[in-house]
């Protein structure tokens, strides 16, 4: 698998050489899932690239590296700018408080008038009931039969299921691209995750659903843990820099042909950082 990773990310990049970068372009048009991790990585590769993403990088890299500078020729320096924003952002903080606590209290809405008491209408007397019509009323009617709910054609989609699709990913800190597979009836996942919330060890789990509403979110026809590996874990990282994962996931399952739904989320979260679907 590494070597394979190797190989897509040499050719993204454009150092495969030539008579390799022939060989593996050939591959691609016969091989179906090798063009599909293809472009996994080259979405990958533009998130990464994104100029906003690297810009804030560097503000904080460089932010860090002048609080750090030592004073020149007895200068105060950066650390004496730093201080004035300091003082700043102190005196706001203030004069937010000030306002808070001083500023006269709205006037009170007028209390409303209080409810004439009415009188309590005087009793009348039951009228009778015939005999035969009290029997009627007593009558208990029957319940009618519960219909049963047809179930939805497997092939179907499901539009709660269908939005979250079309949206994902779903959350900002974990930055998802997957995508699932059935093959032979094995259930395959793999993708890449760019995040700096992600710890070390923490668990993420998969949570497959078919396509019929009533079982989502309480009925689902399989749940595991993905495996979660840190890609180039060696390399120099900037302060609050996101790093780059890779997820993987097998399972051999026995179901019918239809189509299925995955939802990956961080274990102990009920928030879903990723939705998507696959036909069987």
């Amino acid at each position: 698998m590494q070597e394979q990773y190797e190989r897509i990310e040499a050719y993204l990049d454009g150092t495969l050489p030539e008579p390799e970068r022939k060989a593996f372009e050939a591959e691609l048009e016969r091989d179906k899932t090798l063009a599909a991790e293809v472009e996994l990585h080259r979405r990958v590769h533009r998130t990464l690239s994104n100029a906003d993403e690297w810009a804030f990088r560097q503000n904080l890299e460089a932010i860090s590296e002048a609080y750090e500078a030592p004073a020149e020729n007895g200068k105060p320096g950066n650390r004496s700018a730093l201080r004035l924003l300091l003082g700043i952002l102190i005196l706001i903080i203030v004069a937010s408080l000030l306002y808070y606590f001083f500023m006269p209290a709205p006037d009170a809405a007028p209390a409303e008038p209080p409810a004439i008491e009415q009188p309590a209408p005087s009793p009348t007397a039951p009228e009778e009931v015939p005999e035969e019509k009290a029997v009627e009323e007593t009558t208990t009617p029957t319940a009618p039969e519960d219909t049963p709910i047809a179930n939805t054609p497997p092939d179907q989609p499901n539009p709660a299921l269908e939005a979250l699709v079309a949206s994902s990913p779903l959350n900002a800190t974990y930055e998802l691209a997957v995508e699932a597979r059935f093959s032979n009836q094995n259930f395959t996942l793999e993708g890449e995750m760019l995040s700096a919330q992600y710890e070390e060890g923490q668990s993420m789990t998969l949570t497959l659903f078919d396509n019929q509403p009533n079982n989502y979110p309480d009925a689902p026809l399989h749940t595991g843990e993905i495996q979660v590996m840190e890609i180039d874990e060696d390399a120099p990282i900037a302060f609050a820099a996101k790093k780059v994962y890779f997820l993987s996931y097998e399972v051999a399952l026995d179901l019918p042909a239809g189509l299925y739904y995955y939802v990956v989320r961080v274990d102990g979260e009920a928030e879903a950082l990723w939705v998507g679907k696959v036909e069987q």
